[in-house]
Formats: structure tokens, C-alpha cells, sequence
């Protein structure tokens, strides 16, 4: 979606910490008044999500920011060794529905 912004921001008066272990959110924040100190470029979010780790990054790419064909190659170079990325990449980013049941499978063969 090309409406979608992402900013630094500054929280202040009462803050609350949240973490879902179950889904593997961690350091999620609630303020009751937030500050929007800058909105980030798109080269400012690739590069702040390239430093990210892999449960990160695939939580970015299942947001619906669509990635241009060169940044996928960038976020595929960056994670060469992650079959998580590569198939984020491939349901999120290129349609296809299938990988995670071939992945599965693949997997299951293997024991």
C-alpha cells in the first residue's frame, strides 16, 4: 500500500510495555501521547529493516509495505540463509501460496 507511513516517534506520559510471546511480539509500546519526530523515507525503512532480525523482517513484510523487485533481492541477499525470509518474500511479496506447504513438506521428508 503506498499510503502506508512509518515514523520515529517520541512517547511520553504513561507508558505501557506488552509482549506476546505466543506470536513472538516483543517490545511493543502503548502511550497515551505520542510526539512524531520524523517520517522515515523509503530508503530510511529498507535500510533500518535490512539491520533487523528475521522474525522482524517478516513481520514487516506481511504489513503490506510493498517491496520494489530490487529490494527484495536486497532483503534475499541480506538473508541468504533464511528459508523464513525467502518464503515471507515469496507468499508476501510474490503471490505465491504454495511455498509454505512445499516448505512443510520438504521438512517432512527430511525426517
Amino acid at each position: 500500500d503506498p499510503n502506508i507511513k512509518v515514523a520515529k516517534v517520541t512517547a511520553s506520559g504513561k507508558i505501557v510495555e506488552s509482549s506476546d510471546e505466543y506470536n513472538e511480539y516483543f517490545d511493543m509500546y502503548a502511550s497515551d501521547t505520542i510526539t512524531i519526530d520524523h517520517i522515515m523515507t523509503r530508503e530510511e525503512i529498507i535500510r533500518e529493516m535490512l539491520g533487523k532480525t528475521e522474525n522482524k523482517v517478516c513481520r514487516f513484510i506481511m504489513t503490506g509495505f510493498k517491496l520494489s523487485d530490487d529490494e527484495i533481492k536486497m532483503f534475499r541477499a541480506k538473508f541468504y540463509n533464511s528459508r523464513m525470509v525467502s518464503n515471507y518474500l515469496d507468499y508476501y511479496m510474490l503471490g505465491d501460496k504454495e511455498v509454505f506447504n512445499r516448505s512443510f513438506n520438504e521438512y517432512v521428508k527430511k525426517r
